[in-house]
């Protein structure tokens, strides 16, 4: 049995959805060989892309009242755009939340505070709001294609040679 600890998938912040295909990411790493690996790489992206917004969300919690953050971690920034612009009520009282990666933002402002905001923050069982669209390359990059490139410098050169495995 191979146990993951420091990596992504035994990380809080990892979206529950994604530890499996992780854990199985890393039994495959070690156990098959590269043309293998490259298949079940794009099977991983396509599990992603097919995942509903809620099972993609990153859980995050807020210590203090909003206004009460002196630097302001791009969490804090998805509740304070998403308490002015959807209407949530993201506070120290109601602090657990999740957030998500956008791309098409729906009428929600690209910048807020100055800062640009790739995250909205959803509170809990909270529909995704119409014309709002997740940003599954950065879920794939974030949580699968930089892991990767942690464990062995052979990746790089798989996804330099693999262009598609990149870009959908």
């Amino acid at each position: 049995k191979v146990y993951g600890r420091g990596i992504s998938l035994v990380r809080k912040d990892t979206p529950f959805s994604l530890r499996p295909i992780l854990s199985e990411l890393l039994n495959k790493i070690i156990t098959v060989d590269m043309s293998e690996l490259k298949i079940y790489i794009l099977k991983i992206k396509n599990d992603i892309y097919s995942l509903n917004y809620d099972k993609l969300l990153i859980t995050r919690q807020i210590s203090r009242e909003l206004e009460n953050y002196k630097v302001l971690p791009q969490h804090v920034h998805a509740a304070m755009l998403s308490n002015e612009y959807l209407k949530t009520n993201i506070n120290r009282r109601n602090y657990k939340f999740g957030i998500l990666f956008i791309k098409n933002r729906g009428g929600i402002p690209y910048k807020y505070k100055d800062r640009v905001v790739e995250v909205i923050a959803l509170e809990e069982n909270m529909e995704l709001p119409k014309k709002v669209e997740v940003n599954y390359d950065k879920y794939f990059d974030l949580f699968v294609k930089s892991k990767m490139l942690l464990f062995l410098d052979e990746f790089q050169e798989l996804f330099r040679e693999n262009q598609s495995l990149l870009q959908w």
